[in-house]
């Protein structure tokens, strides 16, 4: 065991501004994410692009939260985020597409006409062409209610209410900070060359596939929710500024709990 010696008693210099530390603080924290923000512009690597940018934004929700160790980091990404947002008043909603495509096994099929295919009960056709459409223009619509109210009364209303949380769009974005760290997959712009359109905002692209299974070519046609880059870029630096006015009218150190005494520096664990 370690030896532990006691140097003196800790006293504050009574010339100690902590307020001023606090504005000198900030404003140094602001200079060094934002040098940070430049060196991730510079990669021309989209996904690392965005390992470095969810890695920021994952950074300061942990030290707003006192690090919590066996927490759940989805709820802390989350709620970090929907709380200090300036923009995107849509992060909240049930995204739709994603949570049919979940879901599709489990809806049932009905003959509408006979000697026809028989089709679900519940389908994304009333939502008419979707190639390149944003997502906000398509979350507002009752398809994802109509959607959860087939699964309450089918199934029941826990498991539609979880479902429903997985598939808010914030969740889908904490998904997808999962995936490219853990994966190295996007759902960026570079995946579907769609770069000149300067798309800035979540939307949906309508591809065909083709692919083996269980020894059958199957062909068909679906819809995938892309994210591009700039948009996470957009979130971060709300973050960036909630996070500091935050801590300038709470009085905050940012990064306060970032000490010498975290667990971590000695068995790479908190708490």
């Amino acid at each position: 065991m370690r030896k532990k010696k006691v140097i003196g008693k800790f006293e504050i210099d009574p010339n100690y501004d902590h307020e001023e530390d606090v504005r000198k603080t900030i404003k140094e924290f602001r200079i060094y994410a934002y040098r940070k923000l430049e060196k991730i512009d510079s990669i021309s690597d989209m996904k690392l692009q965005l390992v470095g940018m969810f890695s920021m934004i994952d950074s300061m929700a942990q030290e707003r939260t006192n690090y919590p160790g066996g927490t759940n980091n989805c709820k802390v990404f989350c709620d970090f985020v929907l709380s200090l947002k300036s923009r995107y008043n849509y992060l909240g909603k049930v995204e739709p597409v994603t949570l049919f495509y979940h879901v599709e096994d489990q809806i049932g099929e009905k003959i509408l006409i006979p000697g026809f295919p028989p089709e679900k009960e519940v389908s994304l056709d009333s939502l008419g062409k979707l190639d390149l459409r944003l997502v906000k223009d398509i979350i507002d619509s009752e398809k994802a209610i109509e959607i959860l109210n087939y699964l309450a009364l089918n199934k029941n209303h826990k498991f539609a209410e979880e479902t429903a949380k997985q598939h808010r769009l914030i969740n889908l974005i904490y998904r997808m900070r999962s995936k490219v760290t853990h994966e190295m997959t996007g759902l960026g712009q570079e995946a579907w060359h769609y770069s000149d359109y300067k798309i800035e905002e979540p939307y949906y692209c309508e591809i065909g596939r083709i692919y083996d299974s269980a020894n059958d070519v199957i062909s068909d046609e679906v819809c995938e929710l892309s994210i591009p880059n700039r948009f996470i870029r957009n979130i971060l630096v709300d973050c960036i500024e909630g996070y500091l006015s935050e801590c300038s009218a709470q009085c905050r150190v940012p990064f306060e709990n970032n000490t010498m005494t975290r667990k971590h520096r000695l068995s790479w664990y908190d708490k």
